[in-house]
């Protein structure tokens, strides 16, 4: 029962020392993806402790994933003069991201296939 609150506080605190870090440092990158960096490899070094704790809070908000969407749509729609403007670029990063990101995919699938899978 004390499971999720517990987690909740868990991906609260990462999130605030990634906040911390990125500010400290004047990094380019958001706070949060600096957390979730930590916190990934927290959960691979500490033990399986952890990573129930932290799941237990993980599951619903992933659950309800589609909801954190609700922003940016709105953001969009109030801001699409601003976005059209800049629609070709957009389309262009939106395109060359996603050829990257498949080709990132490929090449994880071939490693891993060469290695006889995960283990």
């Amino acid at each position: 029962m004390l499971r999720i609150p517990a987690g909740l506080a868990v991906l609260l605190l990462f999130n605030f020392v990634g906040q911390l870090v990125a500010h400290h440092w004047q990094l380019p990158l958001p706070g949060a993806l600096i957390g979730m960096v930590l916190l990934l490899v927290a959960l691979l070094t500490v033990g399986r402790s952890w990573q129930t704790t932290v799941g237990a809070a993980a599951e619903p908000l992933i659950a309800h994933l589609s909801l954190f969407f609700i922003a940016p749509t709105l953001g969009a729609f109030y801001l699409a003069d601003s976005l059209q403007a800049q629609l070709l670029p957009l389309f262009f990063v939106l395109l060359a991201g996603t050829a990257l990101a498949m080709a990132l995919l490929a090449l994880l699938v071939r490693a891993l296939a060469s290695r006889g899978g995960p283990r």
